[in-house]
């Protein structure tokens, strides 16, 4: 090997072998005209995670730096999972670090590189890296925590990804207050949808979630939560008892009328 590789070799380095950087090429590729299949972002994350624990990260730079640009936006979600938010961020700081220093060679070595993910034009509301205002207004939202609120990137998909970009922009907001002796509205996130898609949760969980959440998670409920706001972004209202405890809320829905 050269003492001095290019950036843009990807020819293979130390532990990492130039497979590495053809998976990089094809799901980079496959990115800019298709949804990339699952088991593909599966590989590029476990190749990922393979060079960050073997301590590898100079080396795939130094050997493909856009290629290890790549491993990581689309590692994302699978880095949030494992490893929580707070390190997915600090990856994707790594990414854009990466894309800064190495982007304006996007069309060497022979690729055209994309540099992106389905979901990455996302990434700098939902981390927190793209403070938001509040337009002028002098409204305050208080934002609850809870538990069904946690998957921020694997859950920021498709219609459903609704239920997460609202409560990240709240979060993230000049209209946020942590003082709720001055909001006007509370924010109760829950990412239901998705937590029913990809965990498997039933209604009869759901109602038993919201029932408890309503009951005894929400200490500023009050005046029949008329000031509370609730999201529903898919086609039904994920609380089927809804009319029994929050009939007085505020919804918010990707649909007209949710059955």
């Amino acid at each position: 090997q050269p003492a001095h590789p290019s950036p843009t070799a990807c020819v293979g380095r130390g532990v990492i072998a130039q497979d590495v950087w053809t998976l990089a090429r094809e799901v980079d590729k496959a990115t800019q005209v298709t949804h990339v299949p699952k088991q593909y972002g599966q590989a590029i994350a476990d190749s990922f995670f393979q060079v960050m624990q073997a301590d590898a990260l100079e080396d795939g730079i130094a050997d493909c730096a856009l290629g290890m640009a790549t491993l990581i936006v689309h590692s994302l979600p699978e880095a949030e999972m494992q490893l929580g938010l707070a390190t997915a961020r600090e990856y994707y700081v790594l990414f854009e670090s990466l894309v800064q220093n190495y982007g304006h060679l996007w069309n060497d070595g022979g690729f055209t590189w994309g540099l992106e993910s389905h979901q990455s034009a996302g990434y700098p509301l939902l981390l927190g890296l793209k403070p938001q205002s509040c337009f002028g207004m002098n409204l305050k939202v208080f934002v609850y925590e809870t538990d069904l609120a946690k998957r921020v990137l694997s859950c920021s998909q498709g219609m459903f990804a609704s239920e997460v970009f609202v409560h990240r922009w709240l979060m993230h907001s000049e209209c946020r207050t942590e003082d709720p002796a001055e909001a006007d509205f509370f924010f109760v996130p829950v990412y239901a949808a998705c937590v029913m898609t990809k965990e498997g949760k039933l209604a009869g969980e759901m109602d038993a979630f919201y029932t408890n959440l309503v009951t005894e998670g929400l200490p500023h409920f009050r005046e029949r939560g008329q000031d509370h706001i609730f999201l529903w972004s898919s086609e039904t209202y994920d609380f089927p008892a809804w009319h029994k405890h929050i009939h007085s809320s505020i919804f918010l829905s990707v649909e007209a009328q949710p059955i």
